[in-house]
Protein backbone atom coordinates (compact mmCIF):
# COMPACT_ATOMS: atom_id res chain seq x y z
CA UNK A 1 0.00 0.00 0.00
CA UNK A 2 1.27 3.32 -0.76
CA UNK A 3 1.35 6.31 1.46
CA UNK A 4 1.55 9.57 0.66
CA UNK A 5 4.31 11.26 2.58
CA UNK A 6 4.31 15.36 3.33
CA UNK A 7 6.18 17.54 1.22
CA UNK A 8 7.48 20.80 1.47
CA UNK A 9 5.54 23.61 -0.09
CA UNK A 10 6.83 26.17 -2.20
CA UNK A 11 7.79 29.08 -0.66
CA UNK A 12 4.72 31.35 -1.58
CA UNK A 13 3.41 34.20 0.87
CA UNK A 14 0.15 35.64 1.18
CA UNK A 15 -2.65 34.59 -1.45
CA UNK A 16 -0.40 32.28 -3.55
CA UNK A 17 0.23 30.52 -0.57
CA UNK A 18 -3.47 30.05 0.15
CA UNK A 19 -3.62 28.45 -3.65
CA UNK A 20 -0.86 26.62 -3.33
CA UNK A 21 -2.04 25.29 -0.01
CA UNK A 22 -5.65 24.23 -1.54
CA UNK A 23 -3.96 23.06 -4.96
CA UNK A 24 -1.63 20.12 -2.98
CA UNK A 25 -4.52 18.96 -0.65
CA UNK A 26 -6.75 18.56 -4.13
CA UNK A 27 -3.63 16.36 -5.40
CA UNK A 28 -3.39 14.42 -2.06
CA UNK A 29 -7.26 13.38 -2.47
CA UNK A 30 -7.02 12.90 -6.10
CA UNK A 31 -4.25 10.14 -5.04
CA UNK A 32 -5.82 8.87 -2.14
CA UNK A 33 -9.58 8.44 -3.56
CA UNK A 34 -9.44 8.64 -7.03
CA UNK A 35 -10.05 5.48 -9.43
CA UNK A 36 -6.35 4.40 -9.41
CA UNK A 37 -4.45 0.96 -8.09
CA UNK A 38 -3.74 2.08 -5.41
CA UNK A 39 -6.09 4.66 -3.63
CA UNK A 40 -5.28 4.42 -0.19
CA UNK A 41 -3.82 7.43 1.45
CA UNK A 42 -2.08 8.74 4.73
CA UNK A 43 -4.95 11.00 6.69
CA UNK A 44 -1.91 12.89 8.10
CA UNK A 45 -1.29 14.29 4.78
CA UNK A 46 -4.71 15.59 4.64
CA UNK A 47 -4.63 17.17 8.03
CA UNK A 48 -0.72 19.03 6.97
CA UNK A 49 -2.43 20.86 4.34
CA UNK A 50 -6.04 21.14 5.95
CA UNK A 51 -4.22 22.50 9.22
CA UNK A 52 -1.57 24.93 7.78
CA UNK A 53 -2.81 28.52 8.63
CA UNK A 54 -0.72 31.24 6.99
CA UNK A 55 -2.09 34.14 9.28
CA UNK A 56 -2.00 34.91 12.75
CA UNK A 57 -5.40 34.71 14.66
CA UNK A 58 -7.53 37.57 14.71
CA UNK A 59 -10.27 38.54 17.20
CA UNK A 60 -13.92 37.71 16.99
CA UNK A 61 -15.35 41.33 17.78
CA UNK A 62 -14.30 43.63 15.06
CA UNK A 63 -14.45 47.21 15.54
CA UNK A 64 -15.95 49.64 13.73
CA UNK A 65 -12.69 51.13 12.62
CA UNK A 66 -9.05 51.31 13.05
CA UNK A 67 -6.56 53.48 12.85
CA UNK A 68 -3.91 53.08 9.82
CA UNK A 69 -0.83 52.67 11.76
CA UNK A 70 -2.60 49.70 14.27
CA UNK A 71 -0.30 46.83 14.75
CA UNK A 72 0.63 43.99 11.94
CA UNK A 73 -1.65 41.85 14.26
CA UNK A 74 -4.20 43.96 15.34
CA UNK A 75 -8.10 42.78 14.75
CA UNK A 76 -9.35 43.15 11.15
CA UNK A 77 -12.38 45.57 10.21
CA UNK A 78 -14.26 47.02 8.33
CA UNK A 79 -12.28 49.64 7.55
CA UNK A 80 -9.26 47.36 6.74
CA UNK A 81 -11.52 45.96 3.49
CA UNK A 82 -11.24 49.43 1.84
CA UNK A 83 -7.28 49.86 2.79
CA UNK A 84 -6.78 46.05 1.19
CA UNK A 85 -8.60 47.26 -1.90
CA UNK A 86 -6.32 50.54 -2.29
CA UNK A 87 -3.36 48.43 -1.63
CA UNK A 88 -4.02 45.66 -4.36
CA UNK A 89 -4.77 48.05 -6.83
CA UNK A 90 -1.69 50.30 -5.78
CA UNK A 91 0.32 46.27 -5.93
CA UNK A 92 -1.32 45.70 -9.83
CA UNK A 93 -0.10 49.10 -10.64
CA UNK A 94 3.38 48.28 -9.52
CA UNK A 95 3.75 45.05 -11.25
CA UNK A 96 2.15 46.24 -14.37
CA UNK A 97 4.93 48.69 -14.73
CA UNK A 98 7.60 46.18 -14.00
CA UNK A 99 6.26 43.86 -16.83
CA UNK A 100 6.18 47.26 -19.19
CA UNK A 101 9.82 48.00 -18.49
CA UNK A 102 10.59 44.83 -18.82
CA UNK A 103 9.36 44.60 -22.62
CA UNK A 104 11.05 47.86 -23.79
CA UNK A 105 14.53 46.64 -22.09
CA UNK A 106 17.02 46.29 -24.42
CA UNK A 107 20.04 44.65 -21.61
CA UNK A 108 19.49 41.47 -19.66
CA UNK A 109 20.08 43.56 -16.90
CA UNK A 110 17.45 45.57 -17.63
CA UNK A 111 15.26 42.88 -17.97
CA UNK A 112 15.87 41.00 -15.18
CA UNK A 113 15.42 44.25 -12.68
CA UNK A 114 12.35 44.55 -14.13
CA UNK A 115 11.49 40.79 -13.22
CA UNK A 116 13.13 41.39 -9.84
CA UNK A 117 10.63 44.89 -9.43
CA UNK A 118 7.51 42.72 -10.01
CA UNK A 119 8.39 40.51 -7.26
CA UNK A 120 6.62 40.75 -3.70
CA UNK A 121 9.19 41.86 -1.34
CA UNK A 122 9.28 44.93 -4.29
CA UNK A 123 6.17 45.74 -4.63
CA UNK A 124 4.57 44.95 -1.04
CA UNK A 125 6.41 47.97 0.13
CA UNK A 126 5.20 50.25 -1.98
CA UNK A 127 1.56 49.48 -2.43
CA UNK A 128 1.49 49.48 1.44
CA UNK A 129 3.01 52.98 1.32
CA UNK A 130 0.40 54.11 -1.26
CA UNK A 131 -2.07 52.26 1.14
CA UNK A 132 -1.38 54.48 4.10
CA UNK A 133 -0.37 51.15 6.06
CA UNK A 134 3.20 49.46 7.38
CA UNK A 135 3.92 46.51 5.43
CA UNK A 136 3.83 44.20 8.16
CA UNK A 137 0.17 45.02 8.19
CA UNK A 138 -0.21 44.82 4.43
CA UNK A 139 0.93 40.50 4.57
CA UNK A 140 -1.14 40.67 7.48
CA UNK A 141 -4.06 41.52 5.48
CA UNK A 142 -3.02 39.07 2.71
CA UNK A 143 -2.75 36.87 4.71
CA UNK A 144 -6.04 36.52 6.17
CA UNK A 145 -8.23 38.18 3.62
CA UNK A 146 -6.06 37.38 0.45
CA UNK A 147 -6.16 33.67 1.87
CA UNK A 148 -9.80 33.78 1.87
CA UNK A 149 -9.95 35.44 -1.41
CA UNK A 150 -7.79 32.68 -2.89
CA UNK A 151 -10.05 29.92 -1.33
CA UNK A 152 -13.09 31.59 -3.04
CA UNK A 153 -11.64 30.72 -6.05
CA UNK A 154 -10.56 27.18 -5.44
CA UNK A 155 -12.87 25.85 -3.49
CA UNK A 156 -15.98 25.42 -5.33
CA UNK A 157 -13.85 23.37 -8.42
CA UNK A 158 -12.43 21.21 -5.78
CA UNK A 159 -15.83 20.44 -4.13
CA UNK A 160 -17.15 19.87 -7.87
CA UNK A 161 -14.14 17.50 -8.49
CA UNK A 162 -14.37 15.82 -5.54
CA UNK A 163 -18.55 15.63 -6.16
CA UNK A 164 -17.81 14.12 -9.54
CA UNK A 165 -14.69 11.47 -7.65
CA UNK A 166 -15.52 8.03 -8.63
CA UNK A 167 -15.68 6.00 -5.28
CA UNK A 168 -16.94 2.47 -6.63
CA UNK A 169 -13.67 1.32 -6.03
CA UNK A 170 -13.75 1.81 -2.39
CA UNK A 171 -15.99 -0.93 -0.92
CA UNK A 172 -13.36 -3.88 -2.88
CA UNK A 173 -10.78 -2.96 -0.26
CA UNK A 174 -9.76 -4.04 3.23
CA UNK A 175 -11.82 -2.78 5.83
CA UNK A 176 -8.94 -0.69 7.17
CA UNK A 177 -8.20 0.97 4.01
CA UNK A 178 -11.41 2.02 3.37
CA UNK A 179 -12.09 3.57 6.52
CA UNK A 180 -9.19 5.44 6.02
CA UNK A 181 -10.19 6.59 2.49
CA UNK A 182 -13.45 7.74 3.71
CA UNK A 183 -11.88 9.74 6.30
CA UNK A 184 -9.72 11.41 4.21
CA UNK A 185 -13.16 12.27 2.08
CA UNK A 186 -14.89 13.40 4.85
CA UNK A 187 -11.91 15.66 6.07
CA UNK A 188 -11.09 17.07 2.60
CA UNK A 189 -14.64 18.15 2.53
CA UNK A 190 -14.52 19.79 5.39
CA UNK A 191 -11.30 21.40 4.09
CA UNK A 192 -13.04 23.26 1.09
CA UNK A 193 -16.20 24.36 2.87
CA UNK A 194 -17.82 27.33 3.07
CA UNK A 195 -16.82 27.51 6.75
CA UNK A 196 -12.92 26.74 5.79
CA UNK A 197 -13.10 29.25 3.47
CA UNK A 198 -13.49 32.38 5.91
CA UNK A 199 -12.16 30.49 8.47
CA UNK A 200 -9.57 33.02 8.98
CA UNK A 201 -12.06 36.64 9.08
CA UNK A 202 -13.70 37.25 11.63
CA UNK A 203 -17.00 36.32 11.70
CA UNK A 204 -18.61 39.53 12.36
CA UNK A 205 -17.08 40.64 9.43
CA UNK A 206 -17.63 37.93 7.31
CA UNK A 207 -20.92 38.77 5.16
CA UNK A 208 -19.66 42.06 4.85
CA UNK A 209 -16.40 40.34 3.18
CA UNK A 210 -18.37 37.92 0.51
CA UNK A 211 -20.10 41.19 -0.42
CA UNK A 212 -16.82 43.08 -1.04
CA UNK A 213 -14.91 39.86 -2.52
CA UNK A 214 -17.96 39.77 -5.38
CA UNK A 215 -17.74 43.34 -5.75
CA UNK A 216 -14.87 43.85 -7.13
CA UNK A 217 -11.85 42.08 -4.31
CA UNK A 218 -12.10 38.74 -6.15
CA UNK A 219 -11.16 39.87 -9.41
CA UNK A 220 -8.78 42.30 -8.16
CA UNK A 221 -6.85 39.11 -6.52
CA UNK A 222 -7.12 37.35 -9.23
CA UNK A 223 -5.32 40.07 -11.55
CA UNK A 224 -2.45 40.44 -9.46
CA UNK A 225 -2.03 36.96 -9.38
CA UNK A 226 -2.06 36.59 -12.93
CA UNK A 227 -0.26 39.58 -13.41
CA UNK A 228 2.94 38.44 -11.08
CA UNK A 229 3.04 35.16 -13.31
CA UNK A 230 2.92 37.35 -16.51
CA UNK A 231 6.36 38.91 -14.91
CA UNK A 232 8.14 35.72 -14.23
CA UNK A 233 7.05 34.46 -17.65
CA UNK A 234 4.42 32.38 -16.77
CA UNK A 235 0.90 33.70 -17.95
CA UNK A 236 -0.75 36.32 -20.01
Amino acid sequence: MRVLARRSLPPFRGPARGLALGLTLGALVLAGCGGGDDPAADSTAVDAARDTSIGAAVADGVPSDAPAGAPADAPITAADLDVYQRALTAEIALVNDAIARKARATTAEDSMTAMLDALDMKTEPEAARQAGIPVERYRQLGSVLGGALARRQMNPGMQSMMAGMDTSGIGTQPADVQERMRQNMREAAAAFSDSATYREVPPALREEFKRRAEGGLDSLWRELFARRAAAAGLGR
